[in-house]
């Protein structure tokens, strides 16, 4: 701070209410227990990372958050689940465990749309004016940066579908209050958002993050709806365009998105988690309303159908004969390989036990393990339940637990010194192979030890082999005369 205020790029007035919110922060920290304290401390060690970068908008958005964070966790529990905490002036800080509560831009935008779209006139002027003293003044515009490390990006970092719901949030505050000077804002956070993209085959595509190529579904939908709104409110006509080109370039991309059964959250990555497939469903229809088009509209019908529709699940293979004493290492589980075709929670529900596993799509395999239980048959079923709760179940074959008490069957001979021998035994990895030895009126044991269940063995000059002793895992033996 003390360095800041040298440079010029703090005030003294500034410098002192920041001095004082750490010097209360750490009092308040020492106090703390569990949680409550390490999210200050987290607020704490954000703060002073970002110490070379301090000026005023930046400053005040670092600092008035730890101010937030010391006053939330000196009364409250830590939460077990992301919130939002607004300050006095009604900025927004959301949680991020265990880095306390952050300046949280596109949070703060959705909140001004919804204070002008309610006509709270005294909440949307004073957010305006708070988010206005934070914005950061660069050759493209006005940005909002997020002053927290995320996704593999170090801070400070910005994302153009922030920038672009500010340039909406802006024009909806400007109408709303009558104040044609927020306009200004308004297309210096479109400006901004505009030089946040990358290039794709099909036209430009929002960057979420300023330090990721990743393209986001939802993102780009929000983004276009968001430029198109400014665009009206401001009669840009750039804008207009720039809207249009953000939705062509995501009509012709959604199908890359569309999984047939679900969407994806980014271009060649996992399934969307639940709250952002259905986001993605309230966006498409929204531009199936505004444009009229019918790809949008079946775009949105589609994705909105997937939120009704069961996971499709189909057995590829199974073992369903066991045998898991002795445990051995072989066949002591039973198993099914199957597809699926969406994000689900699957169980193998056999014998009462119903072990839950959330998988993705495509290929997996669950197995039971039977312990000790009787010889049997024993009803199985797969059940699959997706992120909507819709549930598939399928019955499949009966498992059946057996115990191994057949002795191998075995065919060997002696040719010259060679031994050979060929064993069927399908209860076992694994034979253990004695030769009685005939030495005048000795007999010796030869121990071949573990062998498989083909092969050969030359026997030593002096003796005769009169027997071969078999043995299985489960102790079950064959005696061949040789």
């Amino acid at each position: 701070v003390a360095r800041a205020v040298a440079a010029g790029r703090l005030s003294a007035t500034s410098a002192a209410r920041y001095r004082a919110a750490v010097d209360t922060a750490v009092a308040v920290w020492r106090r703390l227990p569990g949680a409550r304290a390490t999210n200050l401390a987290g607020a704490l060690r954000e703060a002073a990372a970002l110490a070379p970068r301090y000026d005023e908008p930046r400053a005040l958005a670092i600092f008035a958050g730890l101010e937030v964070n010391t006053d939330y966790f000196s009364s409250h529990a830590a939460p077990s689940r992301t919130i939002d905490v607004e300050g006095e002036d009604g900025v927004v800080y959301r949680l991020f465990a265990p880095r306390g509560l952050q300046f949280h831009p596109l949070a703060n935008f959705a909140k001004l749309n919804t204070h002008a779209a309610r006509k709270d006139y005294e909440a949307t002027a004073r957010l305006a004016e708070a988010l206005l003293m934070r914005a950061l003044p660069v050759r493209a515009g006005l940005t909002w940066e997020y002053y927290f490390p995320f996704g593999g990006g170090r801070a400070p970092w910005t994302s153009g579908m922030a920038q672009a719901v500010a340039a909406q949030a802006f024009a909806r505050a400007s109408a709303a209050l009558g104040d044609p000077a927020l306009l200004e804002p308004a297309s210096q956070a479109y400006r901004a958002a505009t030089a946040l993209v990358r290039a794709t085959s099909a036209g430009p595509w929002v960057r979420l993050y300023s330090f990721s190529s990743m393209l986001v579904l939802n993102a780009q939908l929000q983004a276009a709806l968001s430029i198109a709104d400014y665009a009206k409110a401001s009669g840009s006509p750039d804008a207009a365009v720039f809207a249009t080109r953000f939705e062509q370039a995501a009509v012709a991309m959604l199908p890359r998105f569309d999984t047939g059964a679900w969407s994806l959250y980014a271009l060649g990555g996992a399934e969307a988690p639940l709250k952002y497939h259905s986001y993605v469903v309230s966006l498409l229809e929204r531009l199936a309303q505004r444009t009229q088009s019918p790809a949008w509209a079946d775009a949105w019908a589609r994705f909105d159908s997937y939120l009704a529709l069961p996971p499709d699940v189909a057995p590829l293979a199974t073992m369903g004969i066991v045998y898991p004493l002795p445990r051995d290492g072989f066949r002591d589980r039973a198993s099914v390989t199957f597809s699926l075709s969406k994000k689900s929670t699957v169980r193998l529900v056999v014998a009462g036990e119903q072990r839950p596993f959330t998988v993705p799509r495509g290929r997996h395999t669950l197995s039971w393990n039977p312990g000790r239980r009787a010889p049997r048959r024993y009803a199985a079923r797969l059940v699959a339940t997706d992120l909507a709760g819709n549930t598939t179940e399928l019955a499949l074959p009966a498992i059946e637990v057996r115990r191994d008490t057949e002795p191998p069957a075995v065919a060997a001979l002696v040719q010259g010194r060679t031994l050979t021998w060929d064993v069927f035994d399908e209860g076992t990895p694994w034979l253990h192979l004695t030769v009685v030895v005939e030495r005048g009126r000795t007999r010796t044991r030869l121990e071949l030890g573990r062998r498989g269940f083909k092969g050969s063995y030359r026997l030593p000059q002096s003796g005769v082999p009169v027997e071969l002793v078999v043995a299985d895992s489960a102790g079950n033996r064959t005696t061949v005369a040789l």
